[in-house]
């Protein structure tokens, strides 16, 4: 007798534990979220010396990428102390 009462309760156990792990949100899916955040990026133009590249914000040096050229197959390459765009089909540099 005291197994018969067991057995609904361990079912009853499990099937508790299986329907909240796969609970969904309760809010629509599709629903879009009222706020956005709006990140604005500053864009700063990147020169090249013998140290690579970088730009200037005042007195001190930052590096950075140059804009990637248009299309995709421009690759971002260094050999030894040259890095810049590659363009892998036509074997070139961006310059």
């Amino acid at each position: 007798m005291g197994n018969t009462c067991l057995i609904p309760a361990a079912i009853a156990g499990l099937a508790m534990t299986t329907l909240t792990a796969n609970a969904t949100p309760t809010g629509s899916i599709l629903a879009k979220p009222e706020a956005s955040v709006i990140v604005q990026v500053a864009e700063h133009e990147c020169i090249r010396d013998e140290k690579g590249w970088h730009y200037m914000e005042k007195e001190r040096r930052h590096s950075c990428r140059p804009k990637r050229p248009e299309g995709r197959d421009w690759g971002w390459r260094c050999e030894g102390k040259r890095c810049g765009w590659w363009h892998a089909k036509e074997k070139r540099w961006n310059d």
